[in-house]
Order: structure tokens, then C-alpha cells, then sequence
């Protein structure tokens, strides 16, 4: 972050929703070497991206690049701490979040709320939240994504902040790593073979499935302690969770799974580059930033 924004009269009017530095542009197009290198096997179909102004620049580096759209989700920002605003969202949002992404040239995919004429964002945070309880948000609801994601064969980068890096980096990697550190956008790839005709369902939910995890930018060491049944354990009480919130039939879970849908069958495939390894059966492949 630039250390003169919070001086600005817009780093006052928006203090927890700031933008990124000229080396952070640098950094986020170095990574988007190697995601562009994954999506000629992959074939990514958009950008699942936090609404807040960080997320939005270096997703914009990757939607150039790669040229895709990008879908905002609320759901997905940053943990809604005690030390923010309580009475609306710490990012802009409406006109203001319109204008930032028409400036960066952002395809947004949102659908609009007819009510508000404002795009639906998904469900908000709840305020306010500690660090553990945005891990076990994003997990909750990136479930629901990657799997709704997976029937309909589609890959996709989601775009976010570092709780959720460092959540999925340690489930993906089967609780096996010790987060130390995680640098400005740092990538986390996990890929597996979804077949087809093969149930998607499994005892210990999503996370449980046996994930090809490559990370760059996070510091991590082996944790000697953890064993393949604390893993599954902690995937249980997580898919307790999904469960629940699936049985609530959420209007937004709804929405969003309508969405994708429709996403699925509307949006161009990407074609692989000449040249390029034939690429496998759709995987889920998630790179994420901090």
C-alpha cells in the first residue's frame, strides 16, 4: 500500500479499502506468468474476485493478460474486523465500486439487484469477525463454488485476500503446513482430476478429495504434529457446516449457483495455446492472492 493514501481524502473516506503500489502492479503481473502458464492447460473461464480495491487492481493484471471476465464476491473479501466501520461495507460499494472497476476495465459478470440497481455481491460477512471465523467463512463458501464450479467443468482463479490464501493453502495441502509468512500475492494452485460419470460427493467433504497443491510466495514449515485423521476430522466439522448451510437453502446461494450456471453455458471456452500438452479432464484450479 502506498504510505500516503491513508493522508488522501479518499484513504479517509476509505482507509480499509486500499489500492496497490506500482511494485505491487510488478509483482502481480510476475504471477501472472505462471497462471497464465496454467490456464493453456486449464482453460479458466473468469475471475471470482473480492470487491475490495487490492483484489480488483491485481485481478485486473490477470483479466488483461488472460482476457477474462470477473465475477465480484462479498463473500470472499476480507475479514470484517472489529477495528472497521460497523454500519456498511469497509469497500466501496454502488456507484463508487462501478466506477473503480470501469477505470481498471473490469468485465464484470454480476447480475443487478432491480431494487437498488446496484450489483448483487453475495452474502455479506457478518460483523464483526475474527481471523478464525473469515478462514472458516471462505471454506464454507468455497465449497459450494468448487463444486458447483466442477459439475459444470469449469476452472476458475479466485482473487482474495490472506486469510483465505493461507485457509485453502493448509486444507489443500491436508493440514500438513505451518503458515509462517505469505508475501504480497502469493498463489496457491490446486488442481484435481474430476471425472465425469464419477460422483462428486464424498464422506469428508470437498476438502478431503486428494488435492496437487503448488504454492509460491508462502512460507511454510512441516507440521510435525499433523496426522491424516486430524485432517479428516477437521474436514468433518467443516462439512457440517456446508451441510447446514445447504439445508437453509440460502437466496444467495441460490442466486449465485443460477449464476453459474447460466456462466457455464454463456462464457467462451479458452482455447489452448499451439503447441501446448493436451489438457487433462477438468480440474479444479485455484490461484489466489494476498
Amino acid at each position: 500500500m502506498n504510505g500516503d493514501y491513508s493522508a488522501t481524502a479518499e484513504g479517509k473516506l476509505w482507509p480499509f479499502d486500499t489500492p496497490i503500489t506500482e511494485q505491487g502492479y510488478d509483482v502481480a503481473r510476475e504471477a501472472t506468468k505462471k497462471i497464465e502458464e496454467a490456464h493453456a492447460k486449464a482453460a479458466f473461464r473468469f475471475i471470482l474476485c473480492s470487491p475490495y480495491r487490492r483484489c480488483l487492481e491485481t485481478a485486473s493484471v490477470v483479466a488483461k493478460v488472460l482476457d477474462l471476465p470477473v465475477l465480484l464476491d462479498e463473500e470472499i473479501g476480507e475479514v470484517w474486523e472489529e477495528k472497521m466501520p460497523s454500519d456498511m461495507p469497509p469497500h466501496r460499494y454502488n456507484k463508487e465500486l462501478e466506477e473503480i472497476t470501469n477505470k481498471l476495465g473490469l468485465r464484470i459478470l454480476n447480475a443487478t439487484d432491480s431494487s437498488s440497481n446496484s450489483w448483487r455481491l453475495g452474502r455479506r460477512p457478518v460483523y464483526p469477525e475474527t481471523i478464525p471465523q473469515g478462514h472458516t467463512r471462505n471454506l464454507i463458501h468455497l465449497d459450494h463454488v468448487l463444486e458447483t464450479c466442477a459439475k459444470l467443468r469449469m476452472n476458475i482463479i479466485i482473487c482474495t485476500h490472506a486469510p483465505c490464501v493461507a485457509a485453502m493453502a493448509n486444507v489443500f495441502q491436508r493440514g500438513g503446513g505451518d503458515m509462517k509468512s505469505l508475501d504480497y500475492c502469493a498463489t496457491v494452485f490446486a488442481t484435481r482430476t474430476y471425472m465425469p460419470n464419477t460422483p462428486i460427493t464424498l464422506k469428508h467433504g470437498l476438502y478431503a478429495y486428494d488435492w496437487s497443491v503448488d504454492t509460491q510466495g508462502i512460507a511454510t514449515s512441516l507440521d510435525l504434529e499433523a496426522t491424516e485423521e486430524a485432517h479428516l476430522s477437521f474436514c468433518d466439522s467443516i462439512n457440517d457446516k456446508v451441510r447446514a448451510r445447504r439445508a437453509s437453502q440460502a437466496y444467495d446461494d441460490k442466486l449465485l449457483q443460477e449464476l453459474l450456471q447460466t456462466l457455464s453455458r454463456t462464457l467462451p471456452r479458452a482455447k489452448p495455446k499451439p503447441n501446448a500438452p493436451p489438457a487433462k479432464l477438468p480440474a479444479d484450479t485455484d490461484p489466489s492472492r494476498v
